[in-house]
């Protein structure tokens, strides 16, 4: 049996996330898939397309599209140990990381973010991480 403390996620997790390791030490700060944010934004970008909702749904080509900026501003929030071309350190930018999900460069970072996103054990409560110490 289980007990329900440990089932339960820390809401604070949920929406401004939690640091993932990524690849060749960079880390990912990963918020819970389907978030108030993302899905206050998701809410946001349909609005436009009720009727084809009502007529039998919104192509899936432009729900990817949705999902990629959703994913991208409220669910990917920020990164450490990424460098641009020069060299330099690179600042997390939402609308960079779209553009790299959108021509599929960056397919890989997305099923990544997708991924540690989907896993409730990330945001489990501080409760659960305090009992696995002791």
């Amino acid at each position: 049996m289980v007990k329900l403390n440990a089932l339960r996620v820390d809401p604070e997790k949920v929406e401004g996330g939690v640091w993932i390791d990524y690849v060749d030490g960079s880390r990912l700060k990963v918020a819970r898939l389907g978030n108030n944010a993302f899905q206050s934004l998701i809410r946001k970008l349909t609005k436009p397309y009720r009727k084809e909702q009502q007529a039998g749904g919104i192509p899936d080509k432009v729900l990817e599209d949705m999902t990629r900026k959703a994913v991208a501003k409220c669910v990917l929030l920020d990164w450490e140990g990424v460098e641009g071309e020069d060299g330099e350190p690179l600042k997390y930018d939402p609308k960079l990381v779209y553009e790299g999900f959108k021509d599929g460069s960056l397919a890989d970072l997305f099923s990544a973010v997708q991924n540690a996103a989907a896993e409730a054990e990330n945001y489990r409560a501080a409760e659960r991480e305090e009992s696995a110490k002791n």
